[in-house]
C-alpha cells in the first residue's frame, strides 16, 4: 500500500508518514494524554512462545506513554498457564485449535501449525468483531512475523498492520533468500553461504531448519514474507549499531522497516520508563536467587541458561554438571522443571559454591555485578540482553537461528566463544570448561567489547531516540474533545506548511485518512475560502505523468496507448525515450512531450554496444544517474510509469518520493514463468522436458521462452527479463496490458501475490474497438515509414488477404524468408507482407513486391490493417503486442515465433485461445514452403480454420467488452488507475472534506466516498 505523503519540495521540511500513524509535529505533554477520554487500541499478537512474547510485549509497553491502549492476544492454551501479565495490559485470546494442551496436545509442529493456520485466522477475526461491537475498536494490529495470516485479517478490517520480526536481521537476510529462491533448501553440511551484509557463513552457522529435509518449520519461517509489502510497518527488535550493514541493505528492500529495539525493560539501560524490572508475563515462576548473588565477588558466577524451549539429552547434562561441579568458580543454573529429571542424582542443587533454579528474571541476573559470564543457547532476545547488559558469552546453539547468532556474537560482535561440538554433537565438561576459564581469566578483551555493545545500546534506547521512533506509532483516532482539539492544531500547522512553500507538488490523501475527522468543517473551509489562499489555488496545474518505456517499437506502442488513455482524463503525459533511439523517431503524438536519457550509447543504441550485455550493463547504470538528472530538471512529476524491464527506476522514483507504476509489456503466463524462476522454483537451462506451473498448461520445451535455451551460453537477457521482479513489491502500482477475461487464473493468482496488480489492457487503439477517442487510429509513435497500403487492401475480397508481418525486432535468415516467399507467390490467396528496410535484401532476387497477387511494404499500421475486412489470416512471429491485437481484432493467426516470449505466446494462441496454429519446423529450425503453404490452407479454407475464426471473434467481443467502462471492474483497471490519479480542486476538495467530516461524524470508518487508494490535491507554482 502506497504511503501517504506531503512531499515539500524547496524546503527543509519532509513528512512522510501514513496518517493513520502521525508522528506529531505540535508537543502533546503526558498530562494531555491522560485527559484523554477514548484512547488509540493497538492489539498485540506475539507467536505463543516466551521468546516471542517477552519483546513484543515490552515494545507494547513503550507505546502505553504515548497514550495507546494495549491488548495483548495470545492462544487459549498458552493463557491456561500463564503466571501474571501486567495490570494495565488487556488480555484477550484466539485459539489454535489445541485450546488444552497447544503443540504438546497436537503431537507435531506440522499438525499445529496447519491447524492453527485454520483456526487462528477465523477466531482472529470474531474477536475482532467483538471488540468492534463493544465499541472497543481496535485501531492498530502489532502482529508476530511468523503470523502473516494476521495482516490479511487486519486488512480486511481496514486495520493498519506492523509486523514485528523478533529474530535479528541477518537471520531475516538468510531466511528472505530462501524466500527468494536464491538460497535453496535444504543445504548440505558442506555448503557455504555468501549473502550480502552477512560475514561468510558455514554449515554450522547457518539456521538449523535450513538443513533439515522437513519443511514445516522452513515453511514457517519464509512464509513471513508472503506479504511483507501489505505490512504498513515492519519492526525489528534489533538497534542500528549493531546491525549497520544488514539493516541499510533490508531498509532498501523494506522502505517500512524500522529498528525499535533494543526490547528489554528500560529500568536496565537508561531508566527512562516505568517499566518494571522484567517482561512481566511469564508461564514460569521465578525463583529468588539475587540473594545468593549478592554475596558472591564481582564478576565471580559462571549463569547458565539455555531459555524456554531447548531440550538436552541426559548425556549433555551429566556433561554441563560435570562441568560446573569440577570448574573453580561459582554458577547459577537454570533448569527448567521439565528438564530436571536429566540432572545427575548426586548433583545438588544447592550449595556455597552453586545454585539450580527451575526459573528466574534473567535480566536482573544478567545485571547483576556479582555474573562473569553466560553460557547460553542464544537465542535472540537471551543475546540481545547480554549484549545490552554487557556480558561475555560461550555460545551452545541448539537450533533454529542460535546457530547464526553465535557466529555473529563470536567474530562480529565479538564478545564470547562458541564451546566446540564433538562427533557425537555433545559439549564435553573438558571443552566447556576450558570455555569458561578462556572467558573468566583470560576474557578481558570480549568484556570490554561486551561494554560498548552496553552503552550503544543505552544510546539506542535513549529518550531523544526513543520518543523519535515511538511516536511514529501513536495513532490519531479517538474522538476526545481534548484529543480533537489537538489533531486540529496539528492538521493547520501541515496546511500552513504547505501554503508557506510554493512549490507544493502533492498531498496523497489515503483511504485512512484518520486525522481529517479531527478537523472541523469551518476550520478547514475557512482555509481553504480564504482570499489569499484561495486565488492561489484557482488555476489548477494538470497532473504530469512520465513514461518510460524500454526503447524498442514493441515496448513503446502499448505503454503509449495507456497514456493516450491518462491524457484524455486531464493528465499530462512526458515520454522517455534514450538519446540514442529518438535521433530516429519520425512522429510522435503533438500533446505529448519528449524527453529523453541516456543508455551510455547516445549515437547508436543496442547496435553501437555491439551485445546486449554491454548495452544493458551501461544502460542501468547511466540509465539511473539520467532519469534523476531529468526528474531534478522538471518542475514537477507527480508519478513515473516505468517499463517493468527498468526496476532501477523505480529505485529512482522512490528515492525521489514519486509514485510509481510498474509496467509488465509481456503477458501474464510469461511473466508468470519469470517469476517462478525469480523464486527459484524454477532454474535455466532447464532439465526437465515438460514443465507445470500454476494456472497454466503443461509447456513442452518449445513453448518455453527462448532465453531458458541460451541461458547457458549467455544469461544476459535471462537475467535482464527475470530482474524485472526484484523490487516489483515497492511499486505503487503494477500494470499489465491484458484483460481478464483472457487470462483470469493467472490474474487471480497474481492478485493474491500483488494486490497492487491491476489489468489495464489491452492498449490498442480505441477507434478499433470501442471508438471512445475520435482519431486515435494508431499508436503514433515509431522509427519507421508507414508505407500505403490500405487502398490495395480496399480491392480485395473479404477475408482473402494473408498478412504477414514478423514486428520490428525478428530477423531470418535468407534460407527462411526464401521459403516465405516461396509459399506465398505459390499459394492461392493475396498478401500482404511487411519486410523492414533492413531485411529487404534478404528476398529473392526475381521476387516482386507488387502485383495483383501480393503486396510488399516496408512498414505499416498494423492494427489498420488488422481491421481491414480483406484480412482473412496473420502470419506472426507472435509478439504480445501482435498476438494481442490479433485477439482484440477476430483476426486467426500463423505463429511462427522467432524468440523471447514467442513461443509461449503461440502455445496459448492454439491451444488455449484456440485462434490459430503453430507452424512445424524442421531439423533445420526452418518452416518450409509446402508446410507453411498448408498453414494457409488450413485456416483460411478449412473447416477447422472456421471455427478458429469463430473464437477469434468471440475473443474480439470480449476485448471490446474489456475497453468498456463496465467490463474493466474484474480485476482493475485503467478506469481504476484513473480514479486514483484523478485531480481534485479547491471547490472539490472543500466538499471532500465536508463529506469527510460527515462520514465520520456519522460513525463510518471506512469512508465509503473515498474507495479509491489516493487522490491528488494540486496547488499552482
Amino acid at each position: 500500500m502506497p504511503s501517504t505523503n506531503c512531499t515539500l519540495t524547496g524546503s527543509k521540511h519532509r513528512i512522510n508518514q501514513p496518517f493513520f500513524l502521525l508522528q506529531h509535529i505540535t508537543h502533546i505533554t503526558r498530562q494531555k494524554k491522560k485527559k484523554m477520554a477514548r484512547r488509540a487500541h493497538c492489539l498485540v499478537l506475539p507467536y505463543p512462545a516466551q521468546g516471542h512474547i517477552n519483546p513484543m510485549l515490552h515494545f507494547s509497553k513503550l507505546l502505553e506513554p504515548q497514550g495507546v491502549r494495549v491488548t495483548l492476544v495470545t492462544t487459549r492454551s498458552y493463557y491456561k498457564n500463564m503466571q501474571r501479565v501486567p495490570s494495565n495490559i488487556a488480555v484477550e485470546t484466539i485459539s489454535d485449535g489445541f485450546d488444552e494442551g497447544g503443540i504438546v496436545e497436537a503431537g507435531n509442529a506440522k499438525v499445529y501449525l496447519d491447524t492453527f493456520w485454520r483456526v487462528g485466522p477465523e477466531t482472529l477475526a470474531e474477536l475482532l468483531e467483538k471488540l468492534g461491537e463493544s465499541k472497543n475498536h481496535v485501531n492498530c494490529l502489532i502482529y508476530d512475523s511468523f503470523l502473516p495470516w494476521a495482516l490479511d485479517v487486519a486488512k480486511r478490517f481496514g486495520i493498519a498492520g506492523a509486523s514485528y520480526l523478533t529474530q535479528n536481521m541477518a537471520v531475516h537476510c538468510i531466511y528472505y533468500h530462501v524466500y527468494l529462491g536464491k538460497l535453496q533448501v535444504p543445504l548440505t553440511e558442506h555448503d557455504e553461504i555468501s549473502l550480502p551484509a552477512l560475514p561468510k557463513l558455514l554449515p554450522q552457522d547457518i539456521p538449523s531448519f535450513l538443513l533439515e529435509e522437513d519443511r514445516t518449520l522452513i515453511d514457517l519461517v519464509v512464509g513471513q514474507f508472503s506479504n511483507f509489502d501489505k505490512a504498513d510497518w515492519i519492526l525489528c527488535n534489533t538497534f542500528y549499531e549493531l546491525d549497520k550493514e544488514a539493516i541499510d541493505w533490508a531498509t532498501k528492500i523494506w522502505p517500512k522497516l524500522k529498528t525499535i529495539g533494543p526490547s528489554i525493560p528500560t529500568f536496565f539501560l537508561d531508566n527512562q520508563c516505568e517499566d518494571g524490572q522484567d517482561y512481566q508475563v511469564t508461564k514460569f515462576k521465578s525463583e529468588e536467587c539475587i540473594e545468593w548473588l549478592d554475596d558472591k565477588p564481582k564478576g565471580s558466577v559462571v549463569y547458565v541458561s539455555f531459555g524456554s524451549f531447548v531440550t538436552y539429552d541426559e548425556e549433555q547434562m551429566e556433561e554441563f554438571a560435570s562441568c560446573l561441579r569440577e570448574c573453580s568458580n561459582y554458577y547459577l543454573w537454570v533448569v527448567r522443571a521439565s528438564e530436571e529429571n536429566k540432572l545427575p542424582k548426586d548433583f545438588e542443587k544447592k550449595t556455597e559454591k552453586g545454585l539450580v533454579v527451575t526459573w528466574c528474571s534473567q535480566l536482573k541476573v544478567l545485571s547483576h555485578e556479582a555474573v562473569g559470564c553466560f553460557v547460553t543457547h542464544c537465542g535472540w532476545n537471551s543475546t540481545l540482553e547480554t549484549l545490552c547488559l554487557g556480558v561475555p558469552i560461550i555460545g551452545i546453539p541448539w537450533w533454529s537461528d542460535q546457530t547464526t547468532n553465535t557466529k555473529l556474537a563470536s567474530d562480529v560482535w565479538k564478545i564470547g566463544i562458541r564451546a566446540p561440538i564433538s562427533e557425537k554433537k555433545i559439549v564435553r565438561r573438558e571443552a566447556l570448561k576450558d570455555c569458561i576459564q578462556e572467558i573468566m581469566e583470560r576474557g578481558k578483551e570480549m568484556k570490554i567489547n561486551a561494554i560498548q555493545w552496553r552503552n550503544l545500546a543505552v544510546k539506542a534506547i535513549s529518550r531523544a531516540n526513543r520518543e523519535a521512533s515511538m511516536k511514529v506509532f501513536v495513532i490519531i483516532h479517538s474522538n476526545a474533545k481534548t484529543h480533537r482539539e489537538e489533531a486540529c492544531e496539528e492538521c493547520a500547522t501541515i496546511i500552513e506548511m504547505e501554503v508557506m512553500t510554493i512549490k507544493v507538488k502533492v498531498t496523497r490523501v489515503k483511504k485512512e485518512i484518520n486525522i481529517r475527522k479531527n478537523v472541523t468543517k469551518d476550520q478547514t473551509l475557512s482555509y481553504l475560502h480564504s482570499p489569499t489562499h484561495h486565488t492561489k489555488m484557482e488555476k489548477q496545474i494538470k497532473a504530469h505523468c512520465l513514461v518510460l518505456p524500454y526503447p524498442a517499437q514493441g515496448h513503446i506502442n502499448p505503454m503509449i496507448q495507456f497514456s493516450k488513455l491518462l491524457e484524455h482524463q486531464g493528465v499530462k503525459i512526458t515520454l522517455i525515450t534514450t538519446r540514442s533511439y529518438s535521433k530516429n523517431l519520425l512522429k510522435v503524438p503533438p500533446s505529448i512531450a519528449l524527453e529523453t536519457i541516456s543508455d551510455g550509447y547516445d549515437q547508436g543504441g543496442l547496435t553501437e554496444a555491439g551485445s546486449y550485455k554491454a548495452y544493458l550493463e551501461r544502460f542501468n547504470q547511466v540509465g539511473a544517474e539520467t532519469l534523476t538528472e531529468l526528474l531534478e530538471k522538471l518542475e514537477h512529476v507527480d508519478c513515473l510509469i516505468y517499463d517493468a524491464f527498468f526496476p532501477w527506476a523505480l529505485d529512482v522514483a522512490k528515492r525521489l518520493g514519486i509514485v510509481a507504476a510498474s509496467y509488465l509489456t509481456q503477458n501474464m503466463a510469461v511473466n508468470n514463468i519469470y517469476y517462478h524462476v525469480h523464486l527459484g522454483k524454477l532454474r535455466a537451462p532447464l532439465t526437465d522436458h515438460e514443465t507445470s506451473l500454476p494456472m497454466l498448461p503443461t509447456l513442452q520445451h518449445e513453448d518455453m521462452p527462448s532465453f531458458f535455451f541460451t541461458y547457458a551460453e549467455d544469461p544476459t537477457l535471462f537475467d535482464f527479463v527475470v530482474g524485472q521482479f526484484s523490487n516489483i513489491h515497492k511499486a505503487d502500482w503494477i500494470l499489465c496490458n491484458t484483460f481478464y477475461d483472457l487470462d483470469k487464473e493467472i490474474i487471480n493468482l497474481f492478485m493474491e501475490i500483488w494486490p497492487k496488480f491491476r489489468s489495464i489492457g489491452p492498449n490498442i487503439p480505441s477507434m478499433l474497438l470501442d471508438k471512445r477517442f475520435e482519431g486515435d487510429q494508431d499508436y503514433e509513435v515509431t522509427q519507421f515509414k508507414s508505407d500505403k497500403c490500405m487502398e490495395w487492401l480496399d480491392c480485395k475480397p473479404k477475408g482473402s488477404v494473408v498478412y504477414v508481418s514478423f514486428g520490428s525486432l525478428a530477423t531470418f535468415d535468407e534460407k527462411q524468408m526464401e521459403e516465405v516467399a516461396f509459399c506465398l507467390r505459390e499459394n492461392s490467396s493475396y498478401f500482404l507482407w511487411v519486410v523492414r528496410a533492413s531485411e529487404e535484401n534478404k528476398l529473392p532476387k526475381n521476387f516482386e513486391k507488387i502485383s495483383e497477387k501480393g503486396l510488399i511494404v516496408t512498414w505499416c499500421s498494423q492494427p489498420k490493417v488488422l481491421a481491414h475486412k480483406a484480412i482473412g489470416c496473420f502470419v506472426t512471429h507472435c509478439g504480445w503486442n501482435s498476438t494481442l491485437e490479433t485477439l482484440c481484432l477476430g483476426v486467426p493467426t500463423i505463429a511462427i515465433p522467432c524468440w523471447s516470449d514467442q513461443s509461449t505466446n503461440a502455445k496459448l494462441m492454439k491451444d488455449v485461445w484456440k485462434i490459430g496454429i503453430k507452424a512445424p519446423f524442421d531439423d533445420n529450425k526452418i518452416v518450409q514452403q509446402k508446410v507453411l503453404k498448408h498453414c494457409i490452407e488450413e485456416v483460411m479454407e478449412s473447416e477447422r480454420g472456421k471455427k478458429m475464426k469463430n473464437n477469434a471473434l468471440q475473443w474480439k467481443t470480449l476485448a471490446g467488452k474489456a475497453i468498456s467502462d463496465g467490463g474493466r471492474k474484474e480485476a482493475g483497471s485503467v478506469n481504476t488507475y484513473l480514479d486514483r490519479f484523478g485531480q481534485v480542486g479547491p471547490e472539490t476538495l472543500a466538499e471532500l472534506v465536508e463529506k469527510l467530516d460527515h462520514t465520520f461524524s456519522s460513525g463510518n470508518p471506512m469512508m465509503s466516498l473515498l474507495t479509491s487508494r489516493f487522490v491528488f490535491i494540486y496547488f499552482p507554482k
